[in-house]
């Protein structure tokens, strides 16, 4: 195995155009659902030109079923119907094994007693819209 230390930047190029075998790095949901992870995995996003980059699907993970599945998820509006696709599809991935997740990042707040308000979305970002602070001797 050759290490190499890369930019971030030039990671991420890197990774887009197939240049890497391996690499590290992380994602973060951008909405609750499963097709914000699984899209990850949609073989429709990889280009045909091997030259062009491939982007969220930067392991160019290519398999036709999987594909099939995702499309028809998303154009189910039922969440139980589309949830059942996505599992199907989960399971041909995981057998596949084209990444290995490493970490799940757990979040913590530490307030203090007088902040309220203060709650994480399903996407564990912090929503400041709602926030105030309290009396410090009263917690009124």
């Amino acid at each position: 195995v050759n290490i190499r230390k890369l930019q971030f930047a030039r990671l991420l190029d890197e990774a887009k155009m197939g240049r890497l075998q391996m690499w590290g790095t992380r994602w973060y949901g951008d909405y609750p659902e499963a097709e914000n992870y699984l899209n990850l995995y949609n073989g429709a996003l990889v280009p045909e030109n091997p030259q062009q980059p491939s982007y969220p699907n930067g392991t160019r993970y290519n398999n036709d079923t999987v594909t099939d599945l995702l499309q028809q998820a998303v154009a189910l509006t039922s969440m139980q119907a589309r949830n059942e696709l996505y599992v199907k599809a989960e399971q041909i991935i995981a057998r596949d094994a084209p990444s290995l997740l490493l970490t799940y990042e757990r979040h913590y707040r530490l307030l203090q007693p007088w902040i309220r308000g203060y709650p994480l979305d399903p996407m564990n970002r912090v929503i400041l819209k709602y926030a105030y602070t309290v009396n410090r001797e009263s917690g009124k």
